[in-house]
């Protein structure tokens, strides 16, 4: 369980970083005030998680 949290962390960091590479190309009508929320509040939940496991 702890080694699924962190991978589910690790995935909504990358997504994280990809939303805001996106954005420094250029693309504004991306939906990054949707996006962005949801994988940092998706991360931490499952960070937190992973450290109970821990």
């Amino acid at each position: 369980m702890y080694d699924v949290c962190l991978t589910v962390t690790a995935w909504c960091i990358i997504g994280l970083l990809c939303v805001l590479l996106i954005r420094s190309f250029g693309f504004r009508e991306f939906h990054q005030e949707k996006i962005i929320p949801w994988l940092v509040g998706i991360a931490m939940i499952f960070f937190l998680i992973a450290l109970m496991f821990n």
